[in-house]
């Protein structure tokens, strides 16, 4: 390794003195695979082909998916920082992210119909995996992502902090 290099890789190599809490991924994982199977099965009910531009359509709706989830979390955290019990916790914090979901959703949505609309060829392609992943997101979000919460953390007493 140059002596350039080492104090940038040296940070990175490092051991991490407390392992990461992982509890919490099965319910992103699910609901990532979700939304990428829905968006592929929506396109094959419509025969239509996957291509680069699709591709990149894909990539864009999960990583919305995912900020709905950062969201979503970070809501909930605030609710149990408040004392709030669990299921009352994931019920308002689900309420309270909505409206940034959909917001950006939405807005997203609209963008891919006036390109669906208005574009031709691979722009054409990538608005309608966009404008079906969206949807699919959305629909995940809302009842997938916290059908699996409330499974996971509803029932819990004294839960104090999820592992997101």
């Amino acid at each position: 390794m140059k002596a350039s290099t080492a104090p940038v890789c040296a940070p990175v190599t490092r051991p991490v003195s407390k392992p990461a809490d992982l509890s919490a991924l099965p319910p992103i994982i699910s609901r990532m695979d979700s939304v990428a199977a829905l968006t592929h099965s929506t396109l094959s009910m419509m025969r239509a082909s996957l291509s680069l531009p699709g591709i990149a359509g894909i990539i864009l709706t999960v990583g919305m998916a995912v900020d709905a989830n950062v969201l979503i979390y970070e809501r909930i955290r605030e609710e149990i920082r408040k004392g709030v019990s669990p299921q009352a916790a994931i019920r308002a914090g689900f309420e309270k992210a909505f409206s940034a979901i959909a917001d950006s959703n939405v807005t997203t949505l609209i963008a891919g119909v006036v390109l669906w609309v208005f574009g031709t060829g691979p722009i054409r392609g990538f608005a309608i995996v966009l404008t079906l992943g969206i949807a699919t997101s959305l629909f995940t979000a809302l009842m997938g992502s916290r059908a699996l919460i409330t499974l996971l953390y509803g029932g819990k007493r004294k839960l104090t902090r999820l592992s997101i």
